[in-house]
């Protein structure tokens, strides 16, 4: 009985075509080719730049930044700076979308 079970939930999980898979592949591999710095600013301490950086060779066509306090920036280029309204911990995120194909989000490094 526990053969027949492994035996279905294999098949299930290996239902993509060959191509969704081989497009996952790809997106995974260029998701470990991106990263998110940040350093707040010296001068103004609610004041945050932050960088987006991918060392692959395809093209990065749309970034969006999502700042955690509920702003968000369509296609404002790989390195954007944001003055917070008040201090506080905010969680930033960026969706990066490479070659028109893959969305990534990388963490903060």
């Amino acid at each position: 009985m526990w053969f027949l079970v492994l035996t279905v939930i294999f098949s299930f999980t290996t239902s993509c075509s060959k191509e969704d898979e081989e497009s996952a592949l790809d997106c995974f591999a260029e998701s470990l080719k991106t990263s998110l710095h940040f350093e707040i600013s010296s001068t103004n301490p609610k004041q945050v730049n932050y960088e987006v950086k991918y060392i692959g060779d395809k093209p990065i066509t749309s970034i969006v930044w999502h700042y955690g306090d509920n702003t968000t920036i369509n296609n404002a280029g790989n390195s954007t700076s944001y003055t917070y309204a008040s201090a506080g911990t905010y969680e930033v995120t960026v969706d990066v979308t490479i070659d028109g194909k893959c969305t990534v989000s990388p963490k903060n490094l």
